[in-house]
């Protein structure tokens, strides 16, 4: 299943410790093509953890509003996922629809 999530900027350092060990264990990220020289444009290619790596804001301009990423897993990582979700939402959607539904547009 695809899985959306997103996080408030002031919040996504705290999400992001809270997935690292289940995403580096059972959960695959499904990153697209091209986010590596995107964050290098943005000047956050240091990022090194991909969970909640994509930058958006309801203009579509800096500064991040909010973070979002989408993953491809199974029903055990989901799971897990759901068991740390206390600084982020997590829902299976497509992504161009999920960020639609919260009024929010990739940073390019």
């Amino acid at each position: 299943m695809r899985i959306c999530i997103l996080c408030e900027d002031s919040k996504v350092e705290l999400a992001r410790q809270n997935s690292k060990a289940i995403s580096n264990n059972k959960v695959k990220s499904d990153i697209p093509k091209g986010v590596a020289a995107f964050k290098e444009r943005l000047g956050i290619a240091n990022i090194e953890f991909q969970h909640l790596s994509i930058p958006v804001s309801e203009t579509g301009q800096l500064p991040a509003t909010h973070w979002f990423c989408f993953m491809n897993v199974d029903e055990e990582g989901y799971q897990k996922l759901l068991a740390v979700q206390e600084h982020s939402v997590y829902e299976e959607s497509a992504p161009k629809e999920f960020l639609e539904r919260w009024n929010l547009k990739v940073i390019r």
